[in-house]
């Protein structure tokens, strides 16, 4: 990952110094099927947003504003030591990958009757952490903790709070995953879809070129520019699919756009191709202290990238609308799940 949502590759090798310091322990553990919690150590802006951040993906360092810390839910084996002495790191004798519990973790939930060498229960906690970090409540009333060190994370009292919270953690995990269908719904159907002026997108002619100036290369770095948006009120048309989209009961129309901001910005990628229908604070969304979309598309300006966009990044860039959407229309169930472990409440 070079940033949230944001999926590059990259050639790892751990063992020599292409990178500044390439983590075997992570590239194992990636190996081995774990997925990765982001956390920053510390924040440095009211304006940080989600600060923590979760991916089945290796990152850079720098994902997240300033530095990202990888967490893996699982770790690999150890060596199995050997009769002379040393070890065998390979073979059948080689130990299973094992959840990445500490001993407080461990005994937390033996006491609610789990089982923390089965990494469904582990994932447990991993997923609560994701939740009740994110939750906006947490980010309102521990704004000064978080400038001075890592998330801390109250455990629930409960089975039924952890796995409620786990559950929320688990729709977050599935949102920020490229390898899932995208969220989908009356109004996230409707949402940062690329249309042109006149005629369909054709990549064939350059439609797909960020000619518009979202970034610029200064002195060897990406810096974000102004571009070009417009922005509108919400249609009568978005505030039915809206009505559609709440139809599970727990927000309302009126809450959707509260949620997702008032306006509806048109964002330019060139003179005739634009993405449609963005609402305005999915704009603004940040994870760690990074714009998301915005700081995207500055990486993919065709002074920069050198190109034009693929389809599959054009797709991606709908995806990132929809699935950023979906993410802030989740903070009312987040923070009801928070004030529930917060008060000790449960049903």
């Amino acid at each position: 990952m070079a940033g949230p949502l944001d999926r590059r590759y990259a050639y790892v090798e751990p063992d020599h110094n292409l990178w500044v310091a390439a983590q075997r322990r992570l590239v194992e553990a990636h190996d081995e099927g774990a997925w990765f919690l982001y956390a920053q150590r510390t924040v440095e802006s009211g304006r940080n947003g989600m600060p923590m951040f979760a991916s089945r993906n290796v990152g850079d360092q720098h994902v997240l504003h300033k530095t990202a810390f990888l967490l893996p839910n699982r770790l690999p084996a150890d060596p199995e030591p050997t009769d002379d002495g040393g070890f065998d790191f390979g073979g059948d004798t080689r130990r299973p990958a094992r959840p990445n519990l500490s001993a407080v973790s461990i005994e937390y939930l033996l006491g609610l009757g789990l089982d923390p060498t089965d990494q469904y229960d582990a994932d447990l906690l991993f997923l609560h952490a994701l939740a009740f970090v994110n939750a906006p409540l947490y980010s309102e009333q521990h704004g000064d903790s978080l400038r001075q060190q890592y998330p801390r994370v109250l455990l629930p009292a409960t089975t039924e709070q952890l796995r409620v919270s786990a559950e929320l953690g688990g729709r977050i995990k599935t949102l920020l995953d490229d390898d899932v269908p995208q969220p989908a719904g009356p109004l996230l159907d409707r949402l940062g879809a690329l249309r042109k002026t006149s005629g369909t997108v054709d990549p064939s002619t350059g439609d797909l070129a960020v000619t518009v100036a979202w970034g610029a290369l200064q002195q060897g770095a990406v810096m974000p520019r102004a571009g070009r948006s417009s922005a509108a009120p919400w249609s009568p048309e978005d505030r039915t699919a809206a009505a559609a989209q709440s139809t599970d009961g727990t927000i309302d129309a009126e809450g959707i756009e509260a949620l997702l901001g008032n306006e509806m910005l048109t964002v330019e990628l060139n003179d005739t191709v634009r993405l449609e229908r963005v609402p305005s604070l999915v704009w603004q969304a940040t994870f760690g202290g990074r714009n998301v979309i915005k700081k995207w598309l500055s990486y993919r300006t065709k002074t920069v990238l050198g190109r034009d966009l693929t389809t599959a990044e054009a797709r991606h860039l709908t995806r990132m609308t929809r699935s950023v959407a979906a993410l802030l229309m989740l903070a009312p169930a987040l923070d009801e799940s928070y004030t529930a472990i917060v008060t000790g409440e449960t049903e």
